[in-house]
């Protein structure tokens, strides 16, 4: 095969610059609104990617996941409450089982259906402002639905976001992302054990990072000087069409 500079080869898979260029700019967009609201990532990120190459979901999104949460619970620690994210874990642990399960024997268009209809199911219930008290036994059904949408979508976020959301946003950006720090690497475990975890997955994450990081670093700027809400209207449109574009890429 003759190299070529404008061409990156990352195990079976080909990506151009521009197209590298192009996983820099969705990640920044996704760390942004993830360093600024608390969650979102994946919801704004996982669509694109996969329609970009499925196999950056769900596990390179996964294994991004790991220093991305790091760093939000490096900066809101003080928002931590064990009570909170001990229940959220034990809920997701058993999700992750089933997601992991799902993974293995889903095909490349029920992964992209499942991906789009998470998205804009998560869109719906923003705008109905759908109110879930959070108490033991909803936080514990949370923990579930998330364990196998992030497993097996690498969307895990909405569930947990819909129980928090009258939280303050410090103790939602920190708990969520101390629970998305222990059960992320519980997935990659359990994915190892399936077979499905390769060193082409840890290249991709590699490529995801450089986004990731400048969005983190100007979503702290962010946070000071705006209120985050005021990014909701342009973030369920964005999210809106990475999930209609989900759900064409399974047909």
């Amino acid at each position: 095969m003759e190299w070529s500079p404008d061409i990156i080869h990352i195990g079976a898979f080909t990506l151009n610059l521009g197209t590298a260029a192009l996983i820099v700019a969705l990640t920044f967009c996704g760390a942004l609104i993830q360093g600024t609201m608390g969650f979102g990532f994946a919801v704004v990120t996982a669509p694109f990617l996969y329609a970009i190459n499925p196999a950056f979901v769900p596990i390179p999104l996964i294994i991004t996941f790991l220093p991305l949460s790091s760093v939000m619970i490096s900066k809101y620690r003080e928002g931590l409450n064990k009570s909170i994210t001990s229940t959220l874990i034990i809920g997701r642990i058993p999700g992750t089982f089933l997601g992991a399960f799902l993974l293995t024997v889903a095909s490349h268009q029920s992964l992209s259906l499942m991906l789009g209809t998470m998205v804009l199911a998560s869109v719906m219930l923003s705008i109905t402002k759908l109110s879930i008290r959070a108490n033991h036994g909803s936080l514990l059904v949370a923990g579930f639905a998330s364990g196998v949408t992030a497993t097996a979508a690498s969307i895990g976020g909405p569930p947990l976001a819909i129980v928090m959301q009258n939280e303050s946003g410090t103790s939602v950006r920190a708990n969520l992302a101390c629970v998305n720090m222990i059960c992320n690497i519980v997935s990659l475990v359990i994915l190892y054990f399936y077979g499905q975890l390769k060193l082409e997955h840890f290249i991709l994450a590699i490529l995801i990072l450089p986004g990731v990081f400048i969005g983190l670093t100007v979503a702290q700027h962010v946070v000071k000087h705006m209120n985050p809400e005021s990014l909701k209207p342009a973030v369920l449109l964005l999210c809106f069409i990475s999930g209609s574009t989900a759900i064409f890429n399974s047909f």
